[in-house]
């Protein structure tokens, strides 16, 4: 009741003054962006394990181990190990990296890519191979039997832990932090300088426009969830 009420009155009064900002705005665009490029790169991330997982038994509980070793990273040491990797490349190849956010989706892909993976890997088990013998038996390509076939059953599980790792990303901090090109802000980091600096209305207008993006993403995620 009141302890949720009031906490989010009193961000929504700091944030009036900050949303049409054009600096949030920009981070506004970079958090989306950021959350759907680590959204996809966690689904390969986690999709690509998870299949091989499904199909192997003993030696997918090897791969499911290391699926979620990866992913229980703390965010921080996630971040020092790309950084201690880009130390030794040349450094136009290192700027390229950084500048167009790859270290940054890479490490927020591989952070949150458990999320995919534990959706996907029973999907991929409850797939029934009759249809796609069938399909193969009657001379279809792959390409048609995946998209005619195990698209339907792969696809909710396949949105859902997209959404999620999109959801978990644009509220990542550390990783953010430490992987983000100099001159970008995300919500995130801006909600951070505003605690430090006591920049109220910034720190308001982020909470607001995380908060939103956050609530249509479990939105969509109800959505697809009741339909499957």
């Amino acid at each position: 009741g009141a302890a949720l009420v009031i906490p989010f009155v009193i961000m929504l009064q700091w944030g009036l003054g900050g949303v049409a900002h054009g600096r949030m705005l920009q981070a506004a665009l970079t958090t989306a962006g950021l959350g759907l490029g680590a959204g996809c790169v966690a689904l390969v991330l986690g999709g690509l394990p998870a299949r091989w997982a499904a199909q192997r038994g003993g030696g997918g509980r090897r791969t499911e181990l290391l699926a979620y070793g990866v992913s229980g990273l703390p965010g921080v040491l996630t971040a020092f190990g790309f950084l201690h990797v880009v130390q030794v490349l040349p450094l136009a190849l290192a700027q390229a990296l950084e500048g167009f956010f790859i270290l940054l989706l890479l490490g927020l892909g591989i952070r949150f890519l458990a999320h995919p993976y534990g959706l996907l890997k029973p999907a991929f088990l409850r797939e029934d191979p009759r249809p796609i013998e069938a399909a193969q038996t009657l001379g279809a390509s792959d390409h048609r039997i995946f998209w005619t076939v195990r698209r339907p059953t792969l696809a909710p599980a396949a949105a859902a832990g997209f959404l999620l790792a999109f959801i978990a990303a644009i509220k990542e901090l550390p990783i953010t932090l430490m992987l983000l090109p100099a001159g970008h802000h995300t919500l995130a980091t801006i909600i951070y300088d505003g605690h430090e600096d006591a920049h109220l209305s910034e720190l308001g207008a982020s909470a607001i426009i995380l908060l939103a993006m956050v609530l249509v993403a479990q939105s969509l995620l109800r959505r697809w969830s009741d339909h499957d």
